[in-house]
């Protein structure tokens, strides 16, 4: 007999997304979420070790569940969070900064810096005050006018994401049902029928159809 398996878990959720044995998962994510951010679609990914390395002893060691690198050289950390507490928001700009600053090495140019993007899908509402289930953050004016092109960090409610019969009339666009490429995200909050019997590859919803893209909050930070 076979028990369902909660990809919100989190050693689930890192075999499925963090391993060498199906890259394809998590490339097919990463262009899923961040279709708005990437010039050409990700083809390859290097999976790298998620303990983020500490230049002292007295540095806070933080460790991620996903971070990889693709063929462009762009960081990407994947990241699920059960417990929604209130000083998460501070922790999410933290790991992305970290992430970010270690990139150089002594004696290196700024110029080698490349972009990271950060995703962070969460099992619960942090923003209570904003209607809309995805929320892109990016380093901006108060005009909109970007700093420097160096990432994004994404946050994805997953109990925000929802389908309800009718199309979500009456919705924010950003609450209304989820489609296309967005079915990824309802995939990991509902499906509790992944299998060990089963390739897990087939656990993933199929590929979305070429052009479909997450709508996303759009805040500057």
């Amino acid at each position: 007999m076979h028990r369902p398996i909660d990809p919100k878990v989190d050693c689930v959720f890192k075999i499925l997304f963090g391993s060498d044995d199906h890259p394809d998962l998590l490339i097919h994510v990463l262009n899923a979420l961040l279709a708005d951010d990437l010039a050409a679609p990700i083809t390859h990914v290097d999976i790298l070790n998620p303990y983020n390395e500490r230049e002292t002893l007295d540095d806070k060691l933080t460790v991620v569940d996903v971070k990889a690198r693709d063929a462009a050289q762009r960081l990407f950390q994947v990241e699920i969070q059960l417990l929604v507490f209130s000083k998460l928001a501070p922790r999410i700009l933290y790991a992305w900064a970290h992430l970010f600053s270690q990139q150089l090495q002594r004696g290196d140019d700024h110029r080698v810096l490349q972009p990271v993007y950060a995703i962070w899908i969460l099992d619960g509402t942090l923003f209570r005050d904003r209607p809309e289930y995805a929320h892109r953050y990016r380093c901006r004016d108060v005009r909109g006018r970007t700093l420097v092109g160096h990432g994004s960090i994404r946050v994805y409610e997953l109990n925000l994401c929802i389908r309800r019969k009718g199309g979500g009339e009456g919705l924010p666009q950003d609450a209304r049902p989820v489609n296309g490429r967005r079915t990824r995200l309802q995939g990991i909050r509902r499906r509790g029928d992944a299998r060990p019997s089963a390739p897990v590859g087939r656990w993933w919803p199929g590929r979305a159809a070429p052009g479909s893209r997450p709508t996303a909050g759009r805040n500057a930070w």
